[in-house]
């Protein structure tokens, strides 16, 4: 991320040094919900346990903010065309905060975190093959610097 950010290199703007500072509020965000999975979670809870009591806590949250802000919280007219989409969002989130659980409880918050590269490489190819983006020559030494990390992590042996 620093070698994106020098100024020389001129990915990062004087202008966009702000918005540059904002997108790494994402990757410090899922860090600490890996981490907390980890730290936070009681003694003996099981992955199915804390993935609905995370979906409780969220729904509620939720909950107060339509209620102070005034917005609808369920759709204004029940049919196929709502509710299955509904119904499809909810098992996805629910399947992937079970495993969510499982996995960094497994691996660990640190080995879990390669995971997130993933959304990196992928919007990599997208911006190649869709967008036919062709990146600077401090992109691919910021490719190259984040897989030998994601190396370093991986050949770790597990306890």
């Amino acid at each position: 991320m620093a070698v994106l950010a020098l100024p020389d290199v001129g990915v990062v703007g004087s202008d966009g040094i702000v918005w540059f500072l904002v997108a790494l509020i994402a990757p410090v965000m899922f860090a600490a919900a890996n981490n907390c999975a980890k730290w936070l979670r009681p003694e003996g809870s099981s992955s199915v346990m804390m993935a609905a009591g995370t979906l409780l806590g969220g729904a509620v949250v939720a909950g107060v903010v339509m209620l102070a802000l005034g917005g609808a919280a369920l759709p204004s007219e029940w049919t196929g065309r709502t509710a299955m989409p509904l119904v499809l969002a909810t098992a996805i989130n629910a399947v992937f905060f079970v495993l969510f659980f499982v996995l960094v409880a497994r691996i660990g918050p640190t080995r879990f975190s390669v995971f997130n590269y993933l959304a990196v490489a992928a919007g990599i190819l997208w911006s190649l093959a869709v967008f036919d983006e062709r990146p600077a020559a401090s992109f691919w030494v910021a490719l190259f610097l984040m897989l030998a990390a994601m190396y370093l992590v991986l050949s770790r042996k597990l306890d």
